[in-house]
């Protein structure tokens, strides 16, 4: 955890800022904000405190340091105002006076003006507010949503760090320190090809920028070689890693021993960060902007059956794929619809959890969203009704009964992600309730990312507002796993993506399906 003490509040809020302006280009932003960017201005607001109190601080100092110049003439002046001070002390009987006099009496009285504390009620302050600062988690949170994005995008670290995503350019740009951070992660994370490419970078920056007051918070030069040399030879680049070191001056001369002590300490593979994951390709093909799926001869239509509703009001809906079952239902939600399930949703939402094996409910790296389930008896009789209206409405999509279970309202912000996974939960127990089907409700759209992919059809989704994607997890007429609906969520890259999720379990299905064929098989792949 050496690495770690050279992070300063600076860079967090650098990445802060960075997250906000990617999140402010999304269009579609309502007026209810978001709880995790009313984190980012909380610690925005953490932080210009943080330089008031630092600004006060300074202007006390100088306001000491000012009267001490002031005195320091006061002092000096007389001697100042002859031309040879020497004899002027010992010919001049007023001067000779003046002299002994200060010394005596003046000199005490600066000595204690030197001693006199200033800017305590700053330090305090400052002091008190160590507990609004981000935590260590926070910051190796950001750092792998940078990775994400950076890895799955396809993204040139020198083009993040001056602001460049995916051909946008933002009003911000990362610091030396935010790119030796990533590097240090990527290093600990075991991704060394990766780590050099950051700390590359953060020594370009370092020679093109630094000054004085900067080196302050900064990393050295040859913290950044070094770190870059490791990272070279932990990844089998042995000239490369000899160029880093013969590159910087303090450690050219010992470059050979160091190349020794790295080849005989090499960096132990990490076997589970617990932030950084390995890039699936299938999420870097598919989740690309320019990924366009093979042609289809599926068409488009209106869904008018089988409720009386849908001849009165029919939804467009796209066949995405025949086998396995996928569709989309367009504009099914309205403006007020999504408004009004914001503002019953943003207050509540918390990190989002993953179910392990033996049923418990951890925060997990494949994960990195904020959720809340909508209980329908929390809610207040307004919002429990349009609730209904919405599962009513699904229900006259599919002829699917969705029960009493909850809807779960999503909210991914920069880098927010879900690996690939089923929807169902994998239980061969033959009398289990499992996930039959998935209706996935977009409420925004999403400027850049988010895409829900599915890797064994090669197919990309991305999010619309008011568009609902609807696939089956089990074979609708037996109820085996359908292992082909394997998919995942594209990082958000630019904006963010809020949506709703609604899973059909099969006994709510007992008297719509009711002779079913028997199942084949209840065992999955995953």
């Amino acid at each position: 955890m050496q690495l770690r003490a050279c992070w300063k509040l600076s860079n967090v809020v650098g990445f802060a800022v960075l997250g906000m302006l990617i999140q402010s280009i999304n269009p579609t932003q309502g007026t209810d904000e978001l709880t995790s960017l009313l984190d980012k201005l909380h610690m925005l607001k953490v932080n210009r405190q943080l330089m008031e109190n630092l600004n006060e601080y300074v202007n006390r100092l100088h306001q000491k340091l000012d009267t001490l110049r002031r005195l320091a003439l006061e002092l000096e002046g007389p001697l100042l105002r002859v031309e040879d001070p020497e004899s002027e002390v010992l010919s001049n009987p007023l001067l000779s006076y003046s002299l002994v006099r200060q010394m005596h009496f003046d000199w005490p009285h600066v000595e204690k003006l030197m001693e006199q504390s200033v800017g305590l009620e700053q330090i305090d302050f400052a002091k008190q507010m160590r507990s609004e600062l981000p935590r260590l988690q926070d910051v190796m949170e950001a750092t792998a949503a940078m990775n994400r994005v950076q890895q799955v995008y396809q993204l040139e670290p020198a083009d993040v760090a001056n602001g460049l995503l995916d051909e946008v350019q933002l009003n911000a740009k990362l610091s030396i320190s935010d790119c030796y951070e990533m590097g240090a992660n990527l290093f600990e994370a075991s991704q060394f090809s990766d780590a050099a490419s950051w700390l590359i970078v953060a020594r370009e920056l370092w020679d093109q920028s630094l000054t004085a007051a900067e080196e302050l918070l900064t990393v050295s030069r040859s913290n950044i070689s070094s770190l870059l040399a490791r990272s070279e030879m932990a990844a089998g680049h042995l000239e490369l890693a000899r160029a880093a070191l013969l590159e910087e001056p303090s450690l050219r001369a010992q470059a050979e021993q160091l190349l020794l002590a790295y080849r005989n300490h090499e960096a132990a593979p990490s076997e589970d960060h617990p932030y950084i994951e390995d890039t699936d390709d299938d999420f870097i093909e598919l989740c690309d902007s320019s990924y366009t799926p093979r042609p289809t001869r599926l068409v488009c239509s209106y869904k008018t059956n089988p409720s009386k509703f849908l001849h009165l009001a029919p939804f467009k809906m796209e066949l995405l794929s025949e086998d396995p079952y996928m569709v989309v239902f367009h504009d099914v939600l309205y403006d007020e619809e999504i408004e009004s399930l914001r503002r019953m949703s943003e207050p509540s939402l918390s990190r989002s959890l993953i179910v392990e094996e033996d049923g418990t409910e951890t925060v997990f790296k494949v994960r990195t969203a904020n959720d809340v389930f909508l209980d329908s008896d929390e809610l207040s009789p307004k919002d429990a009704q349009l609730v209904k209206r919405i599962y009513q409405r699904l229900r006259d999509l599919t002829e699917l009964r969705l029960g009493h279970a909850s809807f779960e309202y999503l909210k991914y912000d920069f880098g927010g992600h879900y690996t690939f996974h089923h929807d169902y939960l994998n239980d061969t127990d033959h009398s289990s309730d499992d996930r039959v089907a998935t209706f996935l409700i977009y409420l925004n759209d999403v400027t850049r990312g988010g895409a829900t992919v599915f890797s064994d059809i090669k197919l990309a989704v991305h999010p619309e507002k008011g568009k609902v994607l609807h696939w089956y997890n089990m074979n609708p007429s037996s109820f085996d796993f359908e292992t082909r609906s394997y998919h995942g969520a594209c990082p958000v890259l630019i904006g963010r993506k809020i949506a709703l999720a609604r899973w059909i379990h099969e006994q709510d299905q007992m008297f719509v399906k009711p002779c079913l064929q028997p199942p084949l098989s209840r065992k999955s792949r995953g």
